[in-house]
């Protein structure tokens, strides 16, 4: 096993896109672990923002 797979936080999360809504179907997105407590309740498009940014380092 390597140490990804091994990783509790790169388990998948269920996370509201909109996080003032409903666990509800359109409202639903599979994030992991860790992206799901770092977004918390913030803007889904800013948080999308902050992760394009990092993915282009």
């Amino acid at each position: 096993m390597d140490e990804i797979d091994g990783d509790k936080e790169l388990i998948c999360s269920l996370d509201r896109i909109d996080s003032n809504g409903h666990y509800e179907k359109d409202n639903l997105q599979v994030v992991c672990k860790f992206a799901n407590r770092w977004k918390g309740d913030s803007d889904n498009d800013e948080f999308i923002r902050l992760i394009n940014m990092l993915s282009k380092r």
